[in-house]
Protein backbone atom coordinates (compact mmCIF):
# COMPACT_ATOMS: atom_id res chain seq x y z
CA UNK A 1 0.00 0.00 0.00
CA UNK A 2 1.57 3.25 -1.12
CA UNK A 3 2.23 6.19 1.81
CA UNK A 4 -0.19 8.79 2.23
CA UNK A 5 1.48 11.77 4.02
CA UNK A 6 0.06 14.35 6.68
CA UNK A 7 0.93 17.98 5.51
CA UNK A 8 3.29 18.25 8.22
CA UNK A 9 5.06 15.27 6.80
CA UNK A 10 5.13 16.22 3.26
CA UNK A 11 8.09 16.04 1.58
CA UNK A 12 9.79 19.62 0.28
CA UNK A 13 11.09 20.01 -2.95
CA UNK A 14 13.09 23.33 -2.23
CA UNK A 15 16.12 22.39 -5.07
CA UNK A 16 17.90 25.89 -6.41
CA UNK A 17 17.64 26.25 -10.18
CA UNK A 18 21.53 27.36 -11.20
CA UNK A 19 21.78 28.94 -14.98
CA UNK A 20 24.55 26.78 -16.53
CA UNK A 21 27.34 28.47 -18.20
CA UNK A 22 25.92 28.50 -21.71
CA UNK A 23 22.88 30.52 -20.83
CA UNK A 24 25.13 33.26 -19.90
CA UNK A 25 27.26 33.81 -23.01
CA UNK A 26 25.88 36.29 -25.62
CA UNK A 27 22.92 35.27 -27.55
CA UNK A 28 22.85 34.90 -31.22
CA UNK A 29 20.00 36.97 -31.14
CA UNK A 30 21.69 40.35 -29.43
CA UNK A 31 24.35 40.37 -31.93
CA UNK A 32 21.95 39.91 -34.75
CA UNK A 33 20.24 43.02 -33.60
CA UNK A 34 23.30 44.69 -32.95
CA UNK A 35 24.52 44.02 -36.52
CA UNK A 36 21.13 45.17 -37.76
CA UNK A 37 21.67 48.62 -36.07
CA UNK A 38 24.86 49.20 -36.98
CA UNK A 39 23.53 48.42 -40.96
CA UNK A 40 20.59 50.66 -40.52
CA UNK A 41 22.98 53.81 -39.13
CA UNK A 42 25.44 53.06 -41.96
CA UNK A 43 22.04 52.95 -44.66
CA UNK A 44 21.28 56.39 -42.97
CA UNK A 45 24.12 58.07 -43.47
CA UNK A 46 25.14 56.40 -47.25
CA UNK A 47 21.23 56.23 -49.05
CA UNK A 48 21.31 60.61 -49.66
CA UNK A 49 24.63 60.62 -51.20
CA UNK A 50 23.63 57.58 -53.71
CA UNK A 51 20.53 59.19 -54.11
CA UNK A 52 21.74 62.40 -55.36
CA UNK A 53 24.07 60.14 -57.24
CA UNK A 54 21.47 57.99 -58.86
CA UNK A 55 19.75 61.81 -59.60
CA UNK A 56 23.27 63.32 -61.57
CA UNK A 57 23.79 60.01 -63.39
CA UNK A 58 19.97 60.04 -64.75
CA UNK A 59 20.04 63.84 -64.84
CA UNK A 60 21.75 63.18 -68.57
CA UNK A 61 18.98 61.07 -69.83
CA UNK A 62 16.01 62.47 -68.26
CA UNK A 63 16.08 65.60 -66.55
CA UNK A 64 13.34 66.06 -64.20
CA UNK A 65 14.12 62.70 -62.36
CA UNK A 66 17.69 63.22 -62.32
CA UNK A 67 16.08 67.04 -60.78
CA UNK A 68 13.64 64.99 -58.61
CA UNK A 69 16.45 62.98 -57.31
CA UNK A 70 18.90 65.60 -56.29
CA UNK A 71 16.14 67.48 -54.96
CA UNK A 72 15.37 64.69 -52.91
CA UNK A 73 19.03 63.60 -52.07
CA UNK A 74 19.83 66.96 -51.11
CA UNK A 75 16.20 67.19 -48.39
CA UNK A 76 17.57 64.17 -47.01
CA UNK A 77 21.01 65.73 -46.28
CA UNK A 78 19.92 68.72 -45.36
CA UNK A 79 17.68 66.69 -42.36
CA UNK A 80 15.00 69.09 -43.76
CA UNK A 81 11.30 67.68 -43.33
CA UNK A 82 7.98 68.57 -44.88
CA UNK A 83 6.80 69.98 -41.73
CA UNK A 84 9.92 72.57 -42.34
CA UNK A 85 8.70 73.20 -45.74
CA UNK A 86 5.15 73.98 -44.69
CA UNK A 87 6.68 76.05 -41.99
CA UNK A 88 8.96 78.30 -44.24
CA UNK A 89 6.07 78.65 -47.23
CA UNK A 90 4.08 79.71 -44.10
CA UNK A 91 6.77 82.69 -43.15
CA UNK A 92 7.30 83.43 -46.41
CA UNK A 93 3.17 83.64 -47.05
CA UNK A 94 3.23 86.01 -43.69
CA UNK A 95 5.89 88.23 -44.84
CA UNK A 96 4.07 88.97 -47.90
CA UNK A 97 0.94 89.31 -46.33
CA UNK A 98 -0.65 86.81 -48.16
CA UNK A 99 -1.38 84.67 -44.86
CA UNK A 100 -5.40 83.44 -44.70
CA UNK A 101 -6.46 84.76 -41.14
CA UNK A 102 -8.98 81.97 -39.32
Amino acid sequence: MPEEFTPSQTPTLETTIVPSQASESVKPESVKSDRVADFEKISRIISPYFTVLVGLYLYESNFWIGFLFIGLGMFALLKISIADIKKAIAAIKSFFGLQEEL
